[in-house]
């Protein structure tokens, strides 16, 4: 699984490497903007709601049973 993991991951790092340097290339760097900032934007929104819902989950998980906070590092 690891390896399958690192294949695609690296896989899909060069596609990405050639096609923004062709993209890059061939228009300019306001097409690579115009392609990057949609995904990232998307990625952003992603992670706000993800930490909206576990707010809003938060207090209906609690049972009044307190249990020990660890620190996650």
């Amino acid at each position: 699984m690891q390896a399958f993991n690192d294949f695609l991951v690296f896989g899909m790092m060069a596609v990405g490497s050639f096609s923004s340097g062709q993209l890059l290339a061939n228009y300019g760097w306001s097409a690579v903007n115009m392609v990057v900032f949609p995904p990232v934007l998307l990625g952003l929104a992603v992670l706000v709601a993800a930490s909206f819902a576990k707010r809003r989950a938060a207090p209906q998980q609690s049972s009044g049973i307190s249990r020990p906070q660890y620190l996650i590092c």
